[in-house]
Order: structure tokens, then sequence, then C-alpha cells
């Protein structure tokens, strides 16, 4: 393996005396789930810069999946979007990771790492300009509230119901989505709109559907839509004539940053669903429910790997 001014060999953890300078660094031992929340195996080694000290691949084992019997693949910290005590969440697929240039231990060498870098659309760690992520923190985990972005109403329905087993509260819960059932869509066939802002408190099949208090109303830059739970304040949000108001506003309010509210306005424009979850010190159970049904929940994940 070369050396560089910029870099040092990457050697297995193990291996080394090196002591990493956090603690929360020595990730070893917990479970790699992919952006859907679908594991994809455990991290048994860290492979280790010994010229700067910092950990660049996870060495993660898998018990076998997609066909594959046990296998060994390094994905690079770049790709981790959240470590939670017992799991590690990447931002891509295991049906990206299962085809990763395959690992073997004797050919961890430049032109290798840069093949897996190139693989997974990551600059590599010697490259000028690179910037080392923020491993092992990172400020996803300290939100919270999180929103899950659906294809399938059915999906987001199976999402909540979860949710609900789960003992998250009616009042933590909350999804919108376009109501064009006068175009002809299935969001709902039997909520009538109320006026420009306001929201209309409606029941019956499409509140049993979702499990939760709905409403329907027209929202600027979107038009009608159907809310239900916590999410059916964002009527009354989008009437007070806030600089910022509607989606965006009231994700806002959940604490979202703008950039990331205008994305998932965006998404609901297109006819997705949303899915809320005031999730405070229960996140990373949250984020895996809504993923398990399908759901992407950061605009990264927007794009499939």
């Amino acid at each position: 393996m070369a050396n560089t001014t910029h870099a040092g060999t990457l050697r297995p953890l193990s291996e080394t005396d090196i002591d990493l300078a956090d603690r929360a660094e020595d990730i070893r031992g917990r479970n790699v789930l992919d952006a859907k929340g679908e594991e994809i195996g455990e991290v048994d080694e860290l492979l280790i810069d010994d010229a700067e000290k910092k950990v660049r691949f996870l060495r993660v084992t898998s018990g076998g999946f997609l066909s594959f019997g046990e296998t060994t693949f390094l994905i690079p910290v770049d790709a981790i979007t959240r470590i939670s005590d017992d799991a590690i969440h990447i931002d891509r697929a295991r049906e990206k990771v299962a085809g990763s240039p395959r690992y073997d231990p004797d050919l961890v060498e430049r032109q290798y790492l840069g093949s897996l870098y190139g693989y997974y659309g990551y600059a590599p760690y010697w490259g000028p300009g690179y910037m080392y992520p923020s491993y092992p923190y990172y400020p996803s985990t300290e939100r919270g509230t999180i929103v899950g972005v659906f294809e399938d109403r059915g999906q987001a329905q199976r999402a909540v119901d979860e949710l609900r087993q789960a003992d998250f509260r009616d009042d933590q819960i909350g999804f919108v989505a376009r109501n064009d059932s006068e175009k002809g869509g299935d969001v709902t066939s039997d909520v009538a709109t109320s006026g420009v802002l306001g929201g209309l408190a409606v029941g019956g099949s499409v509140g049993a559907l979702w499990g939760l208090a709905v409403a329907a109303g027209l929202l600027p830059g979107i038009g009608p839509v159907i809310a239900g739970g916590a999410l059916v304040a964002i009527f009354a949000s989008a009437a007070t004539g806030a600089a910022i108001a509607g989606v965006v506003g009231f994700l806002i309010d959940l604490g979202i940053p703008e950039e990331e509210a205008r994305f998932y306005e965006r998404e609901l424009q297109a006819g997705r669903f949303l899915v809320t979850v005031k999730a405070d010190d229960r996140y990373d159970q949250a984020t895996t429910i809504l993923q398990r049904f399908g759901a992407f929940s950061d605009p990264i994940l927007a794009t499939p790997y």
C-alpha cells in the first residue's frame, strides 16, 4: 500500500496499537442498516489511516443476503448518515453494497480503494480538498422530528399503523398528501375540500384507513390536500399568512431546516405522501419503522443507489 504526504497506510484497528481519540469512533460489533433500514451485516473491523489516525472504512461481514454466502465488504465512512447505540445507518441500498468491488485483504491498496470510492460516488480521502465526514457524530441524531416520503399510500398507512402500535401517540404522528380525488386520484374519494385555507375535519372511511383524525383543505402552491394527526394543524399554519406558510412553515416549526422542508414540499407537489413523527429520544426507532415500509427520510435518499 502506497504512502503519501496526505495519508498513511490503512490498517485494521485490531492490528495496531492506535488509541482512537474518541471512544465513540469504535463502532465494531454494530449492525449496518441500509437506506431503507434493511440489515446488511455487522461491523467486524475498522480500517485506520495510521498517519492521521482516522477511520476510513468499515469492514462489514454479512451472513448472506441476495443469494450471496458469507461475504465481507468495505464501506467508506462517508456513507454513514447516523450512528445509534446498536446500528450504523448508511445512505446506500444493500443491493449497492452487494455489488461493490470484492474485498481481498491482500489488495487493500490505492487502486482498489480508489475503485471503491468511485463505485460509491465519493471523493477519495487522499484527493485535494477532501473533507472528512462528521463521524462519529451526526446532526440528525439530535433532531426530534423525522419526515418520511412514500411513493405508495398503502405503505404510508402501514407505517402509521406500525408507529401507533409502537406507542407513538396520535399527536406525535402526522401525514399529508395531495387530494387528487377530483382528478381521478385515489387519496380519498369521500373528502370534500373546504375554503381556500381552511381545514375541514372529516371522519368515516378515510380516518379509519389512517387511524388518525383527518382534515382536508387547500394549501397555497399545492392545491387540495388531505392531512391527518399532528399535521391537521398545517391548515392553521397556512391561514396565518406568515412569510413562510403551509408545509414549509409548519415543518420549520417542527425543527426541519428550511432547505430540507422545501424539498419535502416538492415531494408533496409531485404526489408523494409525507409522514412526520415527533420522535424526540425515539428518533432511531421511528426512522427504522418508516424505512421498513419504504420511506426515504432525507433529501440525499431521494436518488436510488
